[in-house]
Parts: C-alpha cells; structure tokens; sequence
C-alpha cells in the first residue's frame, strides 16, 4: 500500500451487509424438548435456537403441594416465629425423579437455552417460599449442567426495591444469582428483566400465591421506570460483575423514555425477548412492531455482541406435529428395497404426493422480513472496526517505544485525517504566499514533518505544494530507526529524492541542514511549517506538547506555524458496565487495571449526565497551544539553570520546574438527572491544524475531532483516535438529580499520565494522585551508592521464593541477561554477560583471577579511592601492577598514558569510569583509541561501578574489552549482584591463559556454561543465585530500557549541570577541578573552613537528607559527596536533588557558614 493510500476499499462491498438475525422460540406452554421433527421444523422455518424447561408440570405439581401443606401446618401451628425465621424446620425439596423432567443428555441438548422454572419467588418476603425457590433453582441448575445445557434463563425478581418487601427481597434475589454463579460454574446465566415495569404485565402465578397473607401487589399510578434497571443493577453488583452473568430483555408494549433506552444498550444483553403483548396489527391485519420498536432493535444490532432475538409464545406452532417418528427399523422400512429408495430418475417420473402447507407465523415472517430492512454497515461498521468495539487497549508509547510497520499501516488507513492535514497545509501555503511571508529559506517554504512514521505527511506536504504551486523545502525527521530505513526508500521511489531524511529524535533535531564546511562543520536554519501528528486520545496524553515544545527551537520567529496549532481535551462521566466488568477481572491480576487509561472505541455506553444551561454533557478539560509564547520559552530556559537539550537520542530539559507550563488542573460540574451509576470517564479531543490569518477569512479553521457531538461536522469518519477510558474503582452510584464534580489533572511526566480524582484533589482510589510511593517515609538516600529504589523495583523483590532452576526463573534470567547487552549497547555476539551474587568488588576479582596471570603487567589509571584498591586487588592475584595517579580532582592525561604503553607491554588497563571517592570522570572513548593504537593487544577493562546506566558506554562503538559494574547505583536495584560485560575479545584471552585462574568462586571457567545456558532459558547451576535480586535487577532494566538510553544520560547530565551550579552559586567549589573531569552521577563538594563533616551531615540528616562524608585519604575531612543517580533524577515529580540542594544551604547557613 502506498504511503497515504487508505486502501482497496469498495463502500459498494459494505452497502450490501447487515447483522444476521438470530431469532429463536420459546413456548411457556412447553413441557419437555422438542421432537427431532419439530426441531427441523423450526429450523426450516429460520428458527435458530429453542428453549426448554428444565423440569415439567408434574415437577411444579409437587412442589407447589408440598409448600401449600407447609404454610398450612404453619397457620395450624401454636409456635410462633419471626419475620424472617420459620415456627417450623424448613421443608427440604426432594430429589428429581424421571417423571419431573423430559430433559436427558443427548447429542443434541446443548443446542437448547433451559428456562429455569418461571413460578419460583427468590425475592419472596415469606422465608419459606424464598427457601423453596432457591433450593429448586440450584436443583435445576446441577441438573442441568449434568445434561449438558450451556445457557440459562433466570426469571426476574418479581419486585424491585422499592416494592413492599422489595429491599430485602432483592437481596436475597441476589445472593441466589451469586450463588447459581458458583454453583453453576460453567454455565452462562441471563436474568429475564422488563425494560420497566409496564402496568399490566406483573406475574399473576407463582409460589408466593400460595401465601394467603402477603400483600397484594397493586398497580403504580406513578411508574418508576427505572426499578427495574436498578434491580438489575444491584444484582450485578452483588454478583461482582460476573462476565457470565447476562440479560434478557423484554421488550415493552409502549417504549420508556431514550435515556433509559440507552442505559440498557450499554448493559450485556444477550437476549431481546419479544411477547404477543409487543406485537401490533398493521393496516392489512399483519403482526408488526411500531418505528420506534424496530429503530431500537436497529440501534441494538449494531453492537458487536448484538442481542438475539427469543419470540416468547409467538412463532410457528409445532404442537400439532408428530412427535413419535422413530427409526427406519421401528416402521418396518427396508432400506434395501428399491421401491423404499428409487434413483434420482426413478424418482423425478414418479408421480408426487399432494401436502397440506402449513400457514407461516406472521410474527416470524416479520421479524425475518425485519432483518431485511436494516440500513445497511456503514465502513465504520464493518467487521474490521466493530471488532474493535470495548476493547480494552493500552495507549501507544511512540516516544519510547519504535512502532512496527502494522501499526503505522493502520494509522494510514485513515484517508480522514491525511485529508484534513493536506487540506491544512494547503491552505497555510496559499495563505503564506498571499501575504507574502518571509521564509527562512530565499525562495522556498521549508517543511519539516516531526516525526514521520512512514511518511503519509510527508506525502500530503508534497501534495499540498504541488496544489499550491508553491516551491518547498521538506524534511522528515523520525527516531524510529526501521521506519528511517522505510523513509529513504520512499524518497527513493516514490518522492523522487525531493525529501530530506534525518534519523533523529525530535527534541534533539538542530534543523536544516543549511550548508556543511570542513572548518566550520554544519550551518542549521529553521522551519516555516512544523507538521506533527503526536496527538493521543485525549489530545496530550501522548506528550505532544513536551515534543513540540522541544522541537520549537528550530521554528523561524515570528512567522512559523505549527499543524496542529492547538488542541483541546474533553471528557464525560459515562456508565459502561462490560468494560467495568472487564478491568475488574483484570484487577485480580493486574493491580494497575483501574489505574491505567485504556483506549477503547467505547460503543456500549452510556452518558450519566445531560446537558442542561450552564453545563454541557461533555465538557472541556484544558487547552494546548503551539508555538508556545516566546516568553514561557524564555522562562523554560531560564528554569533549565544551564540544562541542555539532546543527547544522541535527545532529551527535554527538564530541571525542576522546566515543564510546569505543560501541568494542567481542572474542575467541572456535571448535572446527572437521573439514578444511575458511573464506572469512569471518557475523553475526547478536538485539534486545530490551521486556522486561517487572512483578513478575508480570518478565524476559519481546518479541524480534526473525535468529541461525540462536532465528530460529524468536523472529521466524520475519521478512525485513527478512539476514545480514552479512565476507569473508576469503586464505581459511583448516582442519586436522582446530583450534580457530579470532576476534577483532573495532566502531569508533565510519562510517568504519570492524566489522572482523575473524585471529589479530592489529592487521591485517587484512595492512593496519592501524582505521586504515587509504596516506599514508607524516611530520610533520601543520595550517598554515591546505594542509591533511592523505585516503587516497582521494590515489589519486585516481594517475589514469593521459587526454584533457582525452575522454568519461570530461568526465563527471567536469561532476559536479564539480554537486557545487559541493550544496556551496555552491545550486538555481539561473541560478548558475554555474567550476574553473579556479589557485590561490585567481586568484579575486580573476576578482572584479575581470569584475565591476567601471575607476573603480566598491568596499567592502572588511578583517580582516587577505587582506582587505588583495584590496584591491589591485581597484586594480591600475582599481576605486576603499574599505576598512574591523577592529581587529587584530576585524571591522569593521554599523552603520559600513551608514553606508558609504548615502554611496557600490558596484558591490561583498567580505569575508573567515576571514582566515586573524588567525583573526577574518566574519559573512555579517546582513551580507548589511544590503546588501540599504541598498544592493540592490551585490553581496556572499565570499572563502572557508578557510572553504567547514567554515563555514556557505547561498548561496540569504543571497542571496550570489560566493564564491571554493581546493582546498587545508577542500576536503581538493591546491592549484592555483581554485574559485568566481557567483548569476545576478552574471553579468547581467557581462553588462552596458560594457568588455571587463582580463584574457584570468580572463575570465568565455572560461570561462563551458566550465564550461557541461562541465556538460551536453560535451566543451570554452579552456586544458587537471589531470585529476588534477580527480579529487582529485571524490572528496574526493563524501565531504564523503556527509553532510549541518550535520553537518561542527557537527564544526568542536566542534573549534574544544575547541582555543580548550585554549589558554585552557594560559593562552594566541587573536587573535580575540571568540568570535563566532573561525574554525572556525583559531586564531591569541598566544605568551607569553618564546617566540619561531623556537623553538616546530622543536619542533613535531620532534614530528611542523607549525604556520604569523604573517603580520600589526602582530603577524607575536607568534602562530602552528593550522590544523583537514578530514580532521584530520571522521576522529577519526587524533588529530591531539589530538597537536597535546599537542605544543603540551609545547613550550611546552621553551621554558620556564608557566602562572602
């Protein structure tokens, strides 16, 4: 299919497609299966499904006598009892007999629906009748489930709560349901329940007639039309939302109002049943339904699980049909003769019998002939998208997450949307060469298009010049490096090479590319129209503003524009009680489930509440305009305090207080007219692309939509966004004319997306609302390892224990494993991860027990503390050590380095990637060059205890020999694993050792068959593993590998920038003396004079903020060090290095220093 192309749709194929009716029978007058004659009749007859009753009227003959002769003993009796309580022992029902019931296991009995007996009263006010019914109801339900039945009808309760005895009854009622739910454990349940209770209809014959002393039941002058549906309701309720538990609906003579029409729409209905009562004679003496009842079922049919249609007590009459028909054998019919059974010729000669036929049912007629005049699927009804109908689905996450070639697929068989967006940029091109616009380019408009997927706006913005007539400049820039390769392929063979391709994210972007020397490298310009589509369903909820906002900085001033220039989110409290039921039995599993906004295309629903003046029925939550104001862009820079923005992958800059212009609040009145109940809400959005600066047409807008009430006007049919759902737990049950406030929120982070909050602004569900933390309170852990856990990492290690071999653990290893090589960006294959229990020492151990024997040299590049002790740790093994010592706050340089290489020949060098007792951050990629070139056979070992997973390592790309590391720092997980990567390179050289290594524990000869068959999910042992340790390590690297890891270090990095600013602004100076030298992931901050360490860190302390005190020997009493790493940085929304920079100050002040 070709980029924009929505595809071979033929409307003409859909015009002829309606719903197929299933329409079946059932007769109350029916007491046993029908005969195998009178089933084919049916069918014949285009019935496609019977009912039967599960037990007969000799059945209903003996309970009825035994619950008369009860009460009559009761009456009789001189004891007395209680309401609720018998004077006598309850009658216990006796056990079925083959004359109660003409229902046997048969190959064809699971084609039926079983009626469970109509005459039982589970609501009954009289304790014994309630007994009664409950017991016969669990007997026909085993005794159905033992014959095979599948599905069952129960009827209603015969009063609702607010008939006399109602409350209670319904109860009661309900927790009959419940307990048929777990009785009946395979089978599937519809309550007969009347859309109201029309005058009229009420039930005459059931066992509460036999209680003389119960109140009659006596027709409403005021009909409640909604008892019924709150019957319902508390029953489904009761039973938890069983997605078993369904309804038949019975169709009323004369229909209730629209609201309550639509409230049962949104319900599981399984069955419409439509009585001799529904059913009015036309003009020629015909059974017919009125307009309104056909336009119901119409509406009805078009849900994905459309109700069927049951005839109750009309329909072909098979009564008088032969039901004794038995086998060939049983009439004496020789299937041999040939005048039983003639040939096909024989018999088109043979002269043919006359039949009687019998007179159709008008009723099923009409129904049929109904069908037929449904109007015909729209393409937004075809299977394809109906399929779709509540179906729960987690939003896209293409800032994080590269999106397969299907899903940009769907996305562009939406002709709609590409339409309005070419229409868009056709009009801002007419527009910018009418009133003459400078462009950022002599002669051309240039056209950026952020993020293009496979390039169906990018298609539209050619589309759109070549209308115009007007000369432009495109770009596309995507992230995605599979949809690049797809870009450049376009540009190939169908652009024409008119596109400029660049693989970047957004936010990172510098712009066009103007002119390229080798002196001066790359001169960018800027963009005149920016083209977008990062819209999620609720408009922002898919970070279209941080996007757009990072990418602003290549827009020309003041003439550019964005498409969209705006959108707007909206929402709604609505009821949509098979999602509710849904997400509810997600929950038992998924602890998120209510907690998650889901995408759903909501079909079955229903809107709470109703527009009235002053207040719509879906209403506007916030606004998002672009470009944003020049001076919030100023105010956000200045925030950033010397943040950047990029990296390789970019990052926003987002220093406390950066994106605050992107949080929104609101709070709204909904008016709810009626008793109802709400499970959540919906949102929409609404979007300019581009609204017209012409004085002529000045205000016009070209607009997409997805608000239920201007969808049509605005972008009908479009169906690249369905709706967002943000479910409710508990539910809300509504009162009669209640006004229902709304309150949400956006948060700026990913983390967190647009949240709701129920009557305070401060829980959800019960829980914080932004900022959401299991973790008890205690003092901010920010030393230099260990470090603050996320919340997830924590649960993670709740795991229940489970075998060190067994296949779920050994999955989980091996993708930990896996992780390691993403996060170390490393594809090969001949490279080799170890975890092992332990902390990061043991990775010195392993560097020197495996990869240098007794008496080779190795180079060891010192900054500090760690520097020095893996030193020691290579002599302690036999090696012969030589260590260059940087300066305290500094490293040593690569001309000594390259002097030292060229004198020895080394089997290693080691570096300390940060060593954390000074701050100083070695530098790895020139230094590894720098060996390569002098000396290619030594192996670059790094320890990167505090700087894997927030300093830059490109393994392949540098050519790294080993990197150790430890779970405790930028890792984010509890310590006691050892972490560490080998190239292939470095296992030959093990490979080749002549000695066997100096250790039995850290050796690579013990580990290397484990991690390798734990890789490939084969179980494997040499010493037991933590399976908690390993699970933490899992989660806490599948979230740092959510991202794209250029944006974490950019995150560290801004961090770092603004901490060291920070310490320079309070006057202080930072160890590492050079800002090149300085770590990310740390600062060591030199004290004042007159502050001693045993001073400041209690009073941090006390402020909820724990820093370490020095550990270098030259200078251990003059600094302390501030550790940020991790989750302190990546989560904004928990403030620490904010709160630790203020505790900071305001110790210092206590100790009574200030800045001279």
């Amino acid at each position: 299919m070709a980029s924009g192309d929505a595809g071979s749709f033929d409307p003409l194929v859909f015009a002829a497609q309606r719903p197929n009716f299933q329409i079946g029978q059932h007769d109350s007058r029916r007491q046993a299966p029908l005969s195998d004659l009178q089933y084919g009749y049916l069918l014949n007859q285009g019935i496609n499904f019977v009912t039967t009753p599960i037990t007969n009227k000799n059945f209903r003959k003996r309970v009825f006598a035994l619950v008369e002769k009860h009460l009559s003993l009761l009456r009789n009796s001189e004891k007395s009892g209680t309401t609720t309580t018998s004077a006598l022992a309850e009658p216990v029902l006796p056990p079925l007999t083959p004359e109660d019931t003409s229902v046997f296991p048969s190959a064809s009995v699971n084609t039926y629906t079983g009626f469970i007996s109509p005459w039982i009263d589970l609501a009954s006010p009289n304790p014994i009748i309630a007994s009664i019914s409950r017991q016969v109801l669990n007997l026909e339900i085993n005794y159905a489930n033992f014959t095979g039945l599948r599905t069952l009808v129960l009827p209603g309760p015969l009063r609702d709560a607010s008939k006399n005895g109602g409350t209670q009854g319904l109860a009661q009622y309900s927790r009959a349901v419940r307990e048929a739910l777990t009785v009946g454990s395979r089978l599937t349940f519809l309550v007969h329940m009347p859309m109201y209770r029309e005058p009229g209809t009420e039930q005459t014959e059931s066992l509460s007639s036999l209680d003389k002393d119960l109140p009659s039941q006596e027709a409403e002058k005021n009909v409640d039309i909604y008892t019924s549906w709150d019957s319902w309701n508390h029953i489904r309720g009761i039973c938890d939302y069983n997605l078993r538990l369904f309804v038949a609906l019975q169709m009323p003579r004369k229909l209730p109002e629209k609201n309550l029409q639509d409230r049962w729409f949104a319900e599981p209905l399984h069955y419409l049943t439509l009585g001799p009562q529904v059913f009015q004679k036309n003009q020629s003496g015909y059974s017919s339904l009125t307009k309104h009842h056909q336009r119901l079922i119409f509406d009805y049919m078009r849900l994905k699980n459309y109700p069927w249609l049951l005839l109750c007590d009309v329909g072909p009459d098979v009564s008088g049909i032969d039901t004794s028909a038995g086998s060939f054998a049983d009439k004496g019919v020789d299937i041999s003769s040939k005048d039983q059974f003639p040939s096909l010729s024989e018999s088109q000669n043979a002269p043919q019998p006359s039949f009687s036929t019998r007179a159709p049912s008008d009723h099923l007629d009409y129904v049929k002939w109904l069908e037929s005049q449904q109007p015909p699927l729209t393409y937004l009804e075809s299977d394809t998208l109906t399929s779709f109908q509540d179906w729960l689905q987690s939003p896209l996450q293409p800032l994080s997450d590269n999106l397969e070639s299907a899903t940009y697929e769907v996305f562009e068989g939406d002709p709609v949307k590409y339409e309005q967006y070419e229409f868009a940029c056709i009009e801002a091109l007419s527009e910018w060469r009418e009133l003459k616009k400078p462009t950022s380019k002599e002669g051309v408009v240039v056209i950026a298009v952020a993020g293009s997927g496979r390039g169906p706006l990018v298609t539209r913005a050619l589309r759109a010049a070549e209308a115009t007539g007007v000369t432009v400049e495109v770009w596309a820039v995507e992230k995605n490096p599979n949809a690049y390769v797809y870009l450049l392929r376009m540009n190939e063979t169908v652009w024409e090479g008119k596109v400029n391709v660049v693989k970047a994210d957004m936010r990172a972007w510098k712009g066009p590319v103007i002119s390229t020397t080798a002196e001066a490298g790359p001169v960018y310009g800027k963009v005149d129209i920016l083209i977008s589509e990062l819209l999620g369903s609720f408009g922002d909820n898919e970070l279209s503003p941080e996007c757009l906002d990072g990418i602003q900085h290549v827009m020309a001033k003041p003439y550019g524009i964005s498409v969209p220039s705006a959108y707007t989110a909206h929402f709604s409290p609505i009821a949509t009680p098979k999602l509710y039921a849904d997400i509810l039995s997600r929950s038992a599993t998924d602890e998120t489930a209510f907690d998650t906004p889901w995408v759903v295309h909501l079909y079955a629903l229903h809107f709470v509440s109703q527009k009235v003046p002053g207040h719509a029925r879906i209403q506007e939550a916030w606004e998002f305009t672009h470009p944003i104001p020049e001076d919030t862009l100023q105010s956000v820079e200045a925030r950033r305090s010397g943040g950047v923005v990029g990296g390789g992958g970019g990052s926003m800059a987002g220093a406390a207080g950066a994106n605050d212009h992107n949080s929104r609040y609101c709070h709204r009145t909904f008016v709810c007219p009626t008793r109802g109940v709400m499970h959540g809400l919906a949102g929409y959005f609404e979007s300019t692309l581009y609204e017209s600066q012409s004085e002529a047409t000045r205000g016009q807008k070209v607009e997409i939509s997805t608000h239920p009430d201007y969808i049509e006007q605005k972008s009908k049919d479009m169906i690249s966004w369905f709706p967002i759902f943000f479910p409710l737990k508990p539910r809300q049950q509504l009162g009669t004319s209640i006004r229902r406030l709304a309150q949400l929120y956006a948060a700026p982070d990913p983390k967190h997306p647009p949240q709701i909050g129920n009557g305070a602004p401060q829980t959800l569900n019960g829980q914080p609302l932004l900022v959401r933390y299991i973790i008890p309170a205690h003092p901010t852990l920010l030393i230099p390892g260990p470090i603050e856990f996320d919340d997830a990492v924590l649960q993670s290690m709740s795991h229940y224990s489970e075998s060190h071999v067994g296949p779920a653990f050994v999955a989980t290893f091996g993708e930990t494993l896996t992780q390691l090589r993403q996060l170390f960006q490393s594809t090969d294959a001949s490279a080799q991860p170890y975890i092992i229990s332990g902390s990061g020492t043991l990775g010195w151990d392993l560097v020197a027990a495996n990869l240098v024997e007794a008496g080779e040299n190795a180079l060891v590049l010192s900054t500090g503390y760690f520097g020095d002790a893996f030193a020691d740790c290579l002599t302690t093994y036999g090696a012969d050590v030589t260590k260059l010592d940087g300066a305290v706050g500094g490293r040593p340089q690569l001309p000594e380095i390259e002097k030292a290489l060229s004198q020895k020949k080394y089997k290693i060098l080691t570096v300390t990637h940060v060593d954390t007792s000074t701050g100083v951050l070695s530098e790895l990629k020139d230094l590894t060059a720098t060996v390569k070139r002098v000396s290619p056979e030594t192996l670059v070992i790094v320890d990167g205890v505090c700087s894997v997973a927030c300093e830059e390592i490109a393994f392949d790309e540098w050519g790294l020999d080993g990197v150790i590391t430890a779970s405790q720092k930028a890792i984010g997980c509890p310590a006691g694993l050892s972490i560490s990567f080998f190239s292939g390179r470095a296992m030959q050289a093990f490979e080749k050792r002549k000695t066997s290594p100096a250790s039995y524990f850290a050796s690579m000869k013990n580990w290397t068959p484990i991690m390798k068959n734990y890789e490939a999910k084969k179980p494997s042992y040499f010493a037991t593993p933590s399976p908690q340790l390993v699970h933490a390590l899992n989660t806490a690297l599948k979230q740092i590998l959510a991202k794209p890891l250029s944006e974490r270090f950019a995150r560290h990095t801004e961090v770092s920038d603004k901490v060291k600013k920070a310490v320079q602004d309070l006057g202080l100076q930072v160890v590492a003396t050079k800002p090149e030298d300085q770590a990310h992931a740390m600062t060591a901050i030199y004290l004042p004079e007159n502050v001693k360490i045993p001073d400041i860190l209690p009073k941090l302390a006390g402020k909820g903020v724990v820093f370490a005190g020095g550990i270098h020997k030259a200078i251990a009493t003059k600094y302390i060090r501030f550790g940020h790493m991790g989750v302190s940085v990546t989560d904004p929304n928990r403030r620490d290095i904010d709160h630790a920079l203020e505790a900071l100050k305001s110790s210092l002040s206590e100790c009574g220093y200030q800045k001279a």
